[in-house]
């Protein structure tokens, strides 16, 4: 029985972070499409993951959290010219 309801506890933190990544991808669409430099898209951009890996560390869901670090990570790398 508490297999179960940890199973659907997970099932429904992934379900969450996926409502809220296409929330913030909807978002991005409807208001940087516009912008009329890059600076502030990216700049959000980089925000955003770094607020949504912080969000799925706290809510114990560690794919997305590797996931969002691991593009931080490689995001950091092309902004400081340490491209692999």
């Amino acid at each position: 029985m508490q297999q179960d309801y940890d199973g659907l506890r997970e099932r429904r933190l992934e379900e969450r972070i996926g409502w809220i990544v296409a929330c913030c991808i909807l978002f991005n669409c409807a208001m940087l499409l516009n912008a009329e430099n890059l600076a502030g898209p990216i700049i959000i951009g980089l925000l955003e993951v770094a607020l949504l890996a912080i969000m799925a560390k706290r809510m114990g869901v560690e794919e997305a959290y590797g996931l969002f670090t691991r593009g931080l990570q490689r995001w950091g790398g092309v902004i400081a010219g340490k491209e692999d």
